[in-house]
């Protein structure tokens, strides 16, 4: 017992921890066949005394871990992406469908709304800018007074 004590001690510290592959399996959320069938593809490294059952390393476990989940969000984000491009896409057919179905009069009245909206939108952020620069001016002057 003593030298599997002293193996496994000097294992745990340059392999970052050891663990059964059932606990590995759990912590990846695979089976303890499929840990098995990892370890004989050389993606998982085993380690073992004399007729012991194989240990794998607990960091070598949570890097595949972290691996797996990092490339599990980047197919979530493109899959989101992809449907929200798709969904772009439908929304624009759709308005072009709806312009395509308007008369000629109708399609002036809503260009003409829609200058007349950036029009308001300019004056607004105009008179923003203003409304700022007057209430730093009296800012300015109440400090003045109560000196």
């Amino acid at each position: 017992m003593g030298n599997y004590k002293e193996w496994f001690m000097s294992q745990w510290t340059l392999r970052g921890g050891l663990i059964t592959q059932v606990q590995a399996a759990r912590i990846l959320g695979k089976t303890p066949t499929r840990i098995r069938q990892m370890i004989n593809e050389k993606k998982i490294n085993q380690y073992c005394f004399d007729d012991e059952a194989p240990l794998v390393s607990l960091t070598e476990i949570l890097n595949l871990y972290e691996v797996e989940y990092q490339l599990h969000a980047e197919i979530e984000h493109e899959k989101n992406r992809a449907a929200y491009e798709e969904y772009q896409e439908k929304q624009e057919a759709e308005h072009q469908e709806y312009l395509d179905s308007l008369s000629s009069e109708e399609l002036e009245q809503i260009k003409a709304k829609e200058i007349y909206q950036k029009r308001i939108k300019k004056k607004y952020k105009v008179l923003q800018h203003k409304k700022d620069a007057i209430e730093e001016e009296m800012v300015k002057l109440n400090n003045e007074l109560e000196q």
